[in-house]
């Protein structure tokens, strides 16, 4: 009798385990879903010029329960996934499968311990990249200045400013010529565009900080962010460009030197790679600044010359499962341009896992990550 209760039992906890695992996945859809129109209703009221209490009731909804809501999920969801795992690997006995006491216990305590890291261990602990850029027709003057690519910053109720001036305060001491910024400064509410600018102003580049706009600096306002970047004396590249040229000085011309240009996002702005590399002679190299990679793939790409195109946007896939890879990439070419290094049909592109989270206040299998290039003459290297 105490056997066949037992087995019942374990029998009811995988039904229920079971059926969890469809509620989750309905309750995940739900939460994409509330935070989805949210944004929407957010986008409509902003345009038809709504009360603001109506827009600070919609941003509730996004931030006070939406976001909390999926990060719960993603938690109770990756046990979920860990003792359905325990449940297809147990040996089955009467035909039924054997869940243990200490198979449960030890599966659940895996998968907190994981969440445990991503939350409160990965999602800050900066790792940096470096790498020697070898560029075309650069002048021997310009041998050895050095660039630091910053991305997806993302201040707002997942990014701490606490966080943010550690981040800056290593930047600053790798002494940089440049700063590169493409973009996605913001997260959540405009109300945390005073914070950009105080981040952004703590830089100390030998030269300049260069920006351009994400897709989250335009939910949130992109006239509130060119007014954040112009404040903290950062220079945004707006479909323009700016030139470094053979003395180490920025001007709006040159005939030698490193051209810099900067698009307008690819989802919310309207990037216009000709006008940003209007005028630009065919002997100067250029770095181009775009916070989407998948910029690289556009039609009006071809015929153009860009020695690097420099990206963040997609945090690396934010949480890359072991096994599985990324969980979403923000990209329309799949793992293409999640990270790191790519050739793009026309240019080489480098993609930043960026230094911020969004949607879920964690990392994992892809810390955050601060880049340095070091120009070298391609002819010396």
């Amino acid at each position: 009798m105490q056997r066949w209760l037992k087995r019942s039992l374990w029998s009811f906890g995988l039904v229920l385990l079971h059926w969890l695992g469809r509620a989750l996945m309905l309750q995940l859809a739900a939460s994409h879903f509330t935070m989805g129109l949210a944004q929407a209703l957010r986008v409509g009221l902003t345009a038809v010029a709504a009360p603001a209490t109506a827009i600070e009731g919609v941003l509730w909804i996004h931030t006070g329960v939406g976001l909390p809501h999926h990060a719960v999920l993603f938690l109770v969801f990756l046990v979920y996934v860990s003792l359905a795992d325990v449940v297809r690997t147990a040996p089955a006995e009467s035909g039924g499968a054997r869940l243990t006491r200490r198979a449960f216990l030890a599966s659940g305590g895996a998968t907190l311990a994981v969440a445990a890291y991503g939350a409160g261990y990965e999602r800050e602990h900066l790792t940096f990249s470096h790498r020697d850029l070898p560029l075309r027709d650069l002048p021997p003057s310009l041998e050895g200045r050095r660039l630091v690519l910053l991305s997806d910053l993302h201040r707002g109720p997942l990014v701490s400013m606490d966080y943010l001036h550690e981040v800056i305060k290593k930047v600053n001491a790798l002494q940089p010529d440049l700063v590169l910024l493409p973009g996605d400064f913001i997260s959540k509410s405009p109300d945390y565009y005073p914070d950009v600018a105080e981040i952004l102003a703590g830089l100390r580049p030998r030269i300049a900080s260069l920006a351009t706009l994400g897709n989250h600096d335009h939910w949130e306002g992109a006239e509130l962010a060119r007014q954040a970047i112009t404040e903290a004396g950062v220079l945004l590249l707006d479909n323009s460009n700016i030139y470094l040229d053979a003395r180490a000085e920025l001007t709006v011309e040159a005939a030698r030197g490193l051209c810099l240009a900067g698009v307008d996002d690819l989802w919310e702005g309207k990037p216009d790679l000709a006008l940003a590399l209007r005028g630009v002679a065919p002997e100067v190299p250029r770095i181009l600044l775009s916070h989407n990679p998948d910029l690289a793939e556009e039609e009006g790409a071809s015929g153009l010359r860009v020695d690097l195109q420099v990206s963040g946007h997609t945090h690396g896939g934010q949480i890359v499962l072991p096994g599985l890879g990324p969980v979403a990439t923000g990209s329309r070419y799949g793992l293409k341009y999640v990270a790191g290094a790519v050739n793009g049909p026309g240019w080489p592109v480098y993609v930043t896992r960026g230094i911020g989270t969004s949607m879920l206040p964690a990392r994992l299998g892809s810390p955050p990550e601060i880049v340095v290039f070091d120009l070298r003459s391609s002819r010396l290297v």
